[in-house]
């Protein structure tokens, strides 16, 4: 985050981070009532149609001309998949790569993002009881690969054009998507 933080769009930031706190509580009762086999279902055809539409314009983004305050909207979605499957981020991306065409505030405004949102959702989770010691030391043995992908990312972001970049997200997002239908 210190590296980025000049690049941040705070008033995103703060929008979508009402949202996402607001929407987290809801997908974090969800998990914790319901069965959420639709919700994964709803969220997969959204990453799907999104990801195919984003690698589709990569080459001409376009800007979608909504107010910042809408940010909330897409933030409340992103807090419920994000609060009930772990998954916040595609209805988030989906909204900011619509805002930003220039790779540098995009990528500097999530991370700035799921900073302080994850802080949130631990703490919704830990509330409603959803960690467990084998939880715990399930989520241990992912650092590295979370470390890696960090590096990866960083590493690649330096590397690679705008529309390179969008498409990267695409072709993640469409994995992402897939995994949600067959896992």
């Amino acid at each position: 985050l210190p590296n980025v933080w000049k690049d941040v769009d705070w008033k995103h930031v703060g929008n979508l981070l009402a949202g996402l706190f607001c929407g987290n509580m809801a997908g974090a009762f969800v998990l914790a009532t319901i069965d959420n086999a639709i919700l994964k279902s709803v969220l997969a055809v959204l990453v799907l149609l999104f990801s195919i539409y984003l690698g589709w314009t990569a080459d001409q983004p376009t800007q979608w001309n909504i107010s910042s305050r809408r940010g909330f909207v897409f933030g409340f979605g992103g807090g419920i998949f994000g609060g009930s499957l772990g998954m916040s981020g595609p209805i988030v991306v989906l909204y900011l790569a619509q805002r930003f065409t220039r790779k540098e505030t995009l990528r500097a405004t999530l991370i700035g993002l799921f900073f302080f949102a994850s802080f949130w959702t631990v703490g919704a989770h830990w509330y409603n009881g959803l960690y467990t010691k084998e939880s715990l030391t399930y989520a241990l043995c992912l650092v590295p690969a979370f470390l890696l992908g960090t590096f990866l990312g960083h590493w690649a972001h330096f590397r690679t054009s705008d529309i390179l970049f969008r498409r990267i997200i695409a072709g993640l997002l469409l994995v992402s998507g897939g995994l949600l239908i067959f896992m």
